[in-house]
């Protein structure tokens, strides 16, 4: 299971490495489609819908109103958890190269 890390934020949680169907659905169902104004907030709904075990010295909650939140470096968590989630999912489909066998 993957684990993401950031020390300048004191954060780390995991995401499964082969997501369920159902899992997969959940994050799409947040992230799907994230364009415009609403792009990074859907991201960061994506990645809590798969994140375990959240840790975090800035946001011990993962579920706190964003509106009652004003400090930047929420904002700056909340991008790098929807961005190495984001970019975690759109590896899934990667094949792995194999090297042929020498002749």
């Amino acid at each position: 299971m993957p684990e993401f890390t950031n020390a300048d934020f004191g954060a780390k949680f995991r995401v499964p490495d082969r997501p369920t169907v159902r899992q997969q659905l959940a994050y799409f169902s947040e992230a799907g489609m994230a364009r415009g104004k609403e792009m990074f907030e859907r991201l960061w709904l994506g990645a809590l819908a798969l994140a375990e075990g959240w840790e975090c010295e800035l946001l011990p909650d993962p579920k706190a109103n964003l509106d009652e939140l004003t400090d930047p470096k929420v904002v700056q968590l909340l991008l790098w958890a929807g961005l190495v989630v984001e970019a975690h999912m759109n590896r899934l489909e990667e094949v792995p190269k194999v090297s042929s066998p020498p002749s």
